[in-house]
């Protein structure tokens, strides 16, 4: 969920003491992420085997749209059960 504040006003009461109120609204959001290819999950893992980090193997590929949470992801999967891929 997603806390967004809408406005902040002051208010004046009659002891002249000023608060203020915050008018809030929550709204879930939704995360639209591609699928990551077989192809592109085997690239991921052997860069991650070859000894790149996920902040190095991210940056390389801009066009893919991975997000390093993903790419931590498949590499914790990878190290975890052997393959990226199974």
């Amino acid at each position: 969920m997603t806390l967004i504040v809408l406005c902040l006003h002051a208010t004046q009461h009659y002891n002249k003491f000023s608060t203020f109120q915050v008018m809030i609204a929550v709204r879930p959001i939704t995360l639209v992420m591609s699928k990551i290819s077989y192809k592109d999950k085997v690239r991921i893992e052997t860069l991650w085997k070859l000894g790149f980090g996920y902040q190095t193997i991210v940056p390389k590929f801009p066009e893919k749209g991975w997000k390093l949470c993903s790419v931590k992801a498949l590499c914790k999967w990878a190290d975890e059960r052997g393959s990226a891929t199974k």
